[in-house]
């Protein structure tokens, strides 16, 4: 979805956001259910078809990683801290 804003005393209009939205299909029992699937119907659509799916692919692995149980310590870049408490060295 391209959503634009117009100046309504010049008529300009300028685009601000875009929205992707996901459709489920329902069942008798308002339960989703599996539809066949669409085939990308040219080079435009099959990019699209791609973009979407690293959409999928990022929200599902930043899901996975928010749900994770917390580590032990605190981790630093190459670095394991026991129970959180950090000692840094001061800059000379």
């Amino acid at each position: 979805m391209r959503v634009e804003t117009e100046n309504p005393r010049t008529g300009d209009c300028r685009h601000t956001n875009t929205a992707y939205l996901t459709m489920v299909a329902l069942d008798e029992e308002s339960r989703p259910t599996a539809v066949p699937a669409l085939a990308p119907g040219g080079p435009v659509e099959e990019r699209r078809a791609r973009e979407a799916e690293v959409r999928r692919r990022n929200r599902l692995a930043e899901r996975r990683e928010i749900r994770r149980p917390p580590r032990r310590g605190l981790s630093l870049p190459g670095f394991l801290v026991p129970d959180g408490v950090a000692c840094l060295k001061a800059a000379r």
